[in-house]
């Protein structure tokens, strides 16, 4: 399907159900959509070792396409007040921050 697709600015987005192994998917489909000439956005973990992460970089630098992992937290309207609460000195001189964010995740067996 990704080698046929003629698009020209056809990208890719990989995302898999949160009770799937990552490492079973990503590489082989990312490095398909890589070798197709498309650009490519995985959410997160972007890889599940250094090598295999290295390697899909390495693939889409010799190809000249976009390999991103998406960090779409960033954009969420509760860290963008943030931000701005704290760069513009609302809530006082932040000198620490621990922040975590998280979703309930039923137990898979």
């Amino acid at each position: 399907m990704i080698a046929r697709a003629k698009a020209k600015r056809l990208s890719l987005l990989l995302r898999f159900p949160f009770h799937t192994h990552p490492s079973l998917f990503i590489q082989e489909h990312a490095l398909l959509a890589i070798e197709a000439g498309k650009h490519v956005l995985v959410e997160k973990p972007v890889a599940c070792t250094g090598k295999d992460a290295e390697e899909m970089i390495a693939r889409a630098k010799a190809k000249g396409v976009l390999f991103l992992e998406g960090m779409w937290t960033r954009f969420f309207p509760v860290v963008e007040m943030a931000r701005h609460l704290i760069s513009t000195g609302a809530i006082g001189r932040v000198v620490a921050l621990h922040a975590d964010f998280g979703t309930f995740s039923p137990v898979i067996k």
